[in-house]
């Protein structure tokens, strides 16, 4: 059953290269290819999301198979890309956040944030989108993108944030963030707007996880090593 549900997860994934583009992989083409940006999977396992250095937004349907295209007037490509909770709607970062809804495709808002973006994730009633900066502007920033407005900021000490993911509870983050003197998962409260526990490790967080039931958190290091 694993293999089965592997094998079902490797032809979704594969769904996401864009059409015309797998024949010239399989043929290792010395054509540029458009890189792979980002990736991200819905709470429920149904959907799929996958940026390009293209102009569209990749979203697979897992159990119908099928790829459906997300476009915003005046983006060259896309980054950081998160799915709502219940698959509702979708958003990427290009030259500005857009947010779309999955069902009908209809962009809902577009509006600028960080001057550099390391990763977004879809928070409380699935109305917010918490974006975590890069490099000198790391802070962490909640944003209303119903009515494009910036809720509130966390101050971060300066680093790269290398993933963010919102529990199921919609309050609860966990980062790892890429600094000289941290190799930590942290947790935090966005009620409280505060890191609340952290998880050592010997290198570099590059990986976190979370239960279905928000009971367990994972993370994994350059180490080679997985945390619970």
């Amino acid at each position: 059953s694993h293999r089965r549900r592997f094998e079902g997860l490797r032809r979704a994934i594969e769904a996401c290269i864009p059409k015309g583009l797998r024949a010239k992989i399989l043929a290792k083409d010395d054509e540029r290819l458009p890189s792979l940006q980002a990736f991200s999977l819905s709470d429920d396992g149904r959907y799929i999301v996958a940026t390009w250095s293209t102009d569209f937004v990749s979203l697979v349907d897992v159990r119908r198979r099928r790829e459906v295209r997300y476009y915003a007037e005046g983006n060259s490509s896309f980054g950081p890309a998160a799915i709502s909770p219940g698959g509702v709607y979708v958003a990427a970062l290009g030259e500005r956040m857009c947010v779309w809804e999955i069902r009908t495709r209809r962009l809902l808002s577009a509006f600028e944030i960080h001057q550099s973006t390391a990763c977004i994730a879809f928070a409380g009633d699935g109305k917010q989108i918490i974006s975590c900066g890069r490099l000198s502007d790391s802070d962490i920033r909640a944003w209303d993108f119903t009515s494009m407005a910036l809720l509130w900021t966390v101050e971060a000490q300066a680093g790269h944030f290398r993933k963010s993911l919102i529990a199921p509870d919609g309050y609860t983050m966990l980062t790892s963030q890429e600094r000289a003197d941290e190799n930590r998962l942290r947790v935090w409260d966005l009620a409280a707007m505060a890191d609340v526990r952290v998880s050592g490790h010997k290198d570099k967080v590059f990986g976190v996880a979370c239960s279905s039931d928000g009971k367990l958190a994972a993370s994994s290091a350059y180490e080679d090593s997985i945390q619970i």
